[in-house]
């Protein structure tokens, strides 16, 4: 299951920690990493690596 955190510049981050894998990307907005976290769980139970350009606004912040 995913982990979703407001960080204080207003960004939301993104941690998936899933059958030994872990993964965490950025976003501006919550509804983007909902989509991007179920896109890397799916790709994680598939057996693949997340893809961390697969959700169609990415931002990273630092």
């Amino acid at each position: 299951m995913a982990s979703i955190t407001k960080l204080p510049s207003g960004a939301y981050r993104v941690q998936i920690r899933r059958k030994g894998r872990y993964a965490s990307e950025t976003f501006l907005r919550r509804d983007d990493a909902q989509k991007w976290a179920r896109q890397a769980e799916t790709l994680v139970d598939q057996g693949l690596p997340p893809d961390p350009l697969s959700a169609v606004c990415r931002y990273s912040l630092t």
